[in-house]
């Protein structure tokens, strides 16, 4: 008796009937896609990668092309809502193409397919299960588990937020509607049945004529705002589990420490959606490659334009600083830019730069040095300006007594080297040596200004 009492309350209704452990229909579905919230969410959520760009690793600008084609702007929005349904899978239609064959893929409903007793995904069709030929689909799975096989829905936990939050949008507008309007209230020791047609009429536009010991007030009704709380705490549940935080609607002052929270948050979340889409383009690709008899390596990823990598280029240059080389191929892929030859040019300059002087290789500028000096001379745009004008002028470099060259290879440090010059140079002989120094820093500040 109290269940089909409290049945009939909205709410409790939604409450009783909440089918969160069996699956969702596509009514239920559609309703959750159809929230405003959700929908919106889900595009912020979709958005921080969307805006990066595709790359296509590859030296063959026939297979870039190819595959840029496939993986169009739609197909990764598609790939990205994978979190919604848990598993998401995509049909692949195979189309010959100037010799090649072409991938297409087709989102299909995740429903239509399961895992059978091996592990391999099934099609259900014809009310039985088929098998499903090799290279004909692809899906991503969303935190799979032994608990969650087939990937964790996220349409799944909004379906009571969602729910409740329309059956209390419902309650709150049939309450508006019956109880918004101010309530006419008449008091009369007469005839109440003619006072009531009198207050009608007033209510309807018409004059209502009364006695004056009559009274006629107008209440406004008052309610708590329970409800519409209710509903503000759904979209912010929603929010929170799409977005992994609500910094808008939660944060009622500016807060440097929680928006940096926030954009960490989410784009942890993002690179989730990321691998996801990553491992099935690249799928798609082994299958491509497979297909063609293609040997050559392909690979799918994103860079983002928006956000520059300056610690890891900061990194890559200490690392150079300490004399280790990154390859161009390297510099490309991490930086996608095009680089050309000049860095081996450098090298092969700073070689023979090496080699040329009296055969030392071995060279160091002072004790415990690197063998090679740790950022090459880059070539010289002034044609007239050679290495052996460098040579020269260490050479002319000697004082009286004072072996600058046998100075630089025991000293430990430059503090050493200048604490031994002002030692060993006086008066005149100092000026003179203080006036070289200078010159040379200010050759140096040009040379390295010219060629950049």
């Amino acid at each position: 008796m109290t269940k089909n009492f409290l049945s009939h309350n909205t709410l409790i209704a939604e409450l009783l009937n909440t089918p969160y452990q069996k699956p969702l229909s596509r009514k239920d579905i559609a309703i959750i896609m159809g929230d405003l919230i959700v929908s919106q969410s889900t595009l912020s959520r979709k958005a921080h990668i969307e805006k990066k760009e595709v790359i296509i690793s590859t030296k063959n600008t026939k297979y870039q092309e190819i595959l840029r084609s496939v993986f169009h702007a739609s197909i990764i929005s598609q790939i990205l809502e994978t979190f919604l349904y848990g598993i998401n899978v995509f049909e692949i239609n195979w189309e010959r193409k100037g010799g090649l064959l072409v991938p297409s893929l087709v989102g299909r409903d995740f429903q239509e397919f399961k895992f059978n007793n091996e592990g391999k995904l099934v099609f259900l069709g014809n009310g039985g299960e088929e098998e499903i030929p090799p290279f004909k689909v692809v899906y991503g799975i969303y935190n799979q588990s032994f608990r969650v096989p087939y990937g964790e829905s996220t349409l799944r936990h909004l379906y009571f937020s969602v729910n409740i939050k329309n059956a209390g949008l419902d309650f709150w507008i049939r309450f508006l509607e019956k109880f918004g309007e101010p309530w006419a209230i008449a008091k009369t020791d007469d005839d109440p049945q003619s006072l009531a047609y009198e207050v009608s009429n007033m209510l309807n536009g018409s004059t209502a004529v009364i006695d004056k010991e009559e009274e006629i007030e107008l209440i406004q009704p008052s309610a708590k705002s329970d409800f519409k709380d209710l509903i503000q705490y759904c979209d912010s549940q929603i929010t929170r589990f799409i977005l992994g935080g609500n910094l808008t609607g939660e944060v009622k002052e500016g807060s440097l420490a929680a928006a940096q929270a926030h954009n960490e948050i989410r784009s942890e979340i993002a690179l989730s959606d990321e691998r996801i889409l990553c491992y099935v383009c690249n799928r798609v690709i082994s299958f491509f490659k497979e297909l063609n008899g293609i040997k050559e390596e392909i690979t799918f990823s994103l860079f983002n334009e928006d956000e520059p990598k300056l610690e890891l280029a900061n990194r890559d240059k200490t690392i150079y600083e300490m004399g280790f080389q990154p390859t161009q191929e390297y510099i490309e892929k991490t930086y996608n830019i095009k680089t050309t030859a000049l860095i081996k040019e450098q090298e092969l300059s700073a070689e023979n730069y090496s080699t040329t002087k009296k055969g030392e290789k071995d060279f160091k500028p002072f004790k415990n040095a690197l063998n090679t000096p740790l950022i090459p001379f880059k070539l010289p745009l002034n044609k007239n300006i050679a290495f052996d004008e460098i040579d020269n002028w260490i050479e002319n470099l000697k004082l009286k007594d004072l072996d600058l060259q046998s100075l630089l290879e025991n000293a430990k440090s430059f503090e050493e080297v200048l604490s031994a010059i002002e030692k060993s140079l006086q008066g005149e002989d100092l000026e003179i040596a203080e006036a070289l120094l200078a010159k040379a820093i200010m050759n140096a500040q040009i040379y390295g200004a010219i060629n950049g």
